[in-house]
């Protein structure tokens, strides 16, 4: 796919995102307002709508049906892992949806979580990694559960989740354009979602008038694990012999930020004896506040974080036939600086979580 159909499509979802979320705010005051419980534990206080993953869902399907009309011969719908897909993503929309409609049991919401692995795992998307089939089976039921909740877990200030998928999704953009791997479907979806969350921000950047909710959350997490498996996990590039050491090297380089955050916020709550799933103020983002940032800071300080792992993305694909210790040492070192960096961070003023 060119680069110029890139930026046309870019163009025309930003356009749809901005359109449908202005029309969705306009008209709807109460769908999925946030409660005075549930503001206890998000940075904001004020009351607002959370139903921007509706617009991301919407989009999702549009793409799926726009690639489906510019390339008859894809046979999309006859593709196993792509119809996994669809559904994996749908019942992470709907258990987004159900939790912020009725505010779900945890035990649901985790089963549904469940769910939507399984059929990751039986669509043929399971990682291909440790050489035995159950391993790799649990450890692909482990991604997807933990980059859901990983996701969902920094929607806690404005912007933060927004900006951190968006990086994530033009990493695997590179990697797919950089390396042949233009698997037409993902790379669409890939860009139609870009879009479809920078339209999004526009009205999620502080101060935010609406936020994605779990239904946002919840399906752009299912979206990433799944890319994260097959550019990932179990990348594969043409011409190019990939190790499997280099493989998590790269999932870490573009999970950086929700896998550290998330890592960070279980060990403090289980060492505090507090249960790592009820919420707080104590993520990596809250810290950085509390340090006295602002949130439009907090947010910039991220998106200088994925800026970094997509350029570090970028070198590193193209030199996977080239790669070198002083290059691992050079990658190895950048995710420890920046897990180690905003662990330590979250370790200050724990006083005010």
């Amino acid at each position: 796919m060119a680069w110029n159909d890139i930026l046309l499509v870019v163009v025309l979802f930003f356009g749809f995102s901005l359109i449908i979320n202005g029309l969705f705010l306009k008209f709807s005051s109460t769908l999925g307002l946030r409660t005075a419980k549930e503001s206890g534990v998000r940075w904001s206080a004020t009351q607002k709508p959370s139903f921007g993953g509706i617009t991301f869902y919407i989009l999702f399907l549009i793409s799926v049906i726009a690639y489906s009309m510019l390339d008859p011969e894809s046979a999309i719908a006859r593709n196993v892992e792509f119809l996994g897909l669809m559904l994996a993503v749908s019942i992470g929309f709907i258990a987004g949806l159900f939790d912020d409609a009725f505010n779900t049991k945890p035990l649901i919401k985790l089963g549904l979580q469940i769910l939507t692995a399984v059929v990751i795992i039986f669509s043929g998307s399971a990682i291909s990694i440790t050489g035995n089939l159950y391993a790799d089976m649990v450890l692909t039921a482990v991604w997807v559960i933990g980059v859901m909740n990983a996701i969902n877990l920094l929607d806690n200030m404005d912007a933060i989740a927004s900006v951190v998928v968006i990086f994530i999704l033009a990493c695997f953009l590179v990697v797919m354009q950089l390396n042949g791997l233009s698997d037409g479907p993902y790379l669409f979806i890939s860009i139609g979602l870009i879009a479809a969350v920078g339209g999004f921000l526009f009205f999620n950047w502080n101060p935010s008038k609406l936020f994605m909710g779990d239904t946002g959350s919840m399906f752009l997490g299912t979206t990433v694990a799944f890319l994260g498996i097959k550019y990932g996990w179990n990348l594969q590039i043409e011409q190019t012999e990939v190790a499997d050491w280099q493989k998590i090297l790269t999932v870490l380089v573009i999970f950086v930020v929700p896998l550290t955050d998330t890592t960070t916020v279980f060990i403090k709550r289980i060492l505090a004896g507090r249960s790592p799933f009820v919420g707080g103020k104590d993520h990596t983002t809250h810290h950085l506040s509390y340090l006295g940032l602002n949130e439009r800071a907090v947010a910039l300080i991220y998106c200088i974080i994925g800026l970094v792992s997509l350029l570090a993305i970028v070198k590193l694909v193209s030199l996977f036939s080239h790669w070198n210790g002083f290059l691992t040492l050079a990658y190895v070192s950048y995710v420890v600086i920046v897990s180690g960096g905003l662990f330590y961070i979250a370790c200050l003023n724990r006083d005010k979580e």
